[in-house]
């Protein structure tokens, strides 16, 4: 199924439309103080959908990286006892050391 450039059109005219309702509404509330009760009720909502915006583009990370989402974190003690497994040597402290080179340059 195509879309055609009237198609479009009609949606961007459709949604300029609503976007002037918003608007309105907007200007109508801004009108009159809000009581406390109100204001809070907004920054709940919009911590809401902010935190929904945020988890959802972790999730995309996490999926991304091939991460389940169910993965429980690894203790710090497994992780250095994986590193060390894995032939790094704690005491070189090479990432320390790189960061270290950077300011310096």
């Amino acid at each position: 199924m195509s879309v055609t450039v009237r198609e479009l059109w009609a949606k961007v005219d459709q949604l300029e439309e609503e976007l002037a309702e918003v608007r309105r509404q907007l200007e109508s509330l801004s009108e009159r103080e809000l009581t406390p009760e109100e204001r809070l009720a907004l920054w709940h909502e919009r911590v809401r959908r902010e935190n929904e915006r945020m988890l959802a583009s972790m999730r995309s990370f996490l999926e991304q990286l091939g991460i389940p989402e169910d993965m429980k974190p690894i203790p710090a003690e497994q992780l250095q006892q994986m590193m060390i497994e894995s032939g790094i040597n704690p005491e070189d402290n090479l990432f320390s050391r790189a960061i270290i080179e950077m300011r310096e340059e």
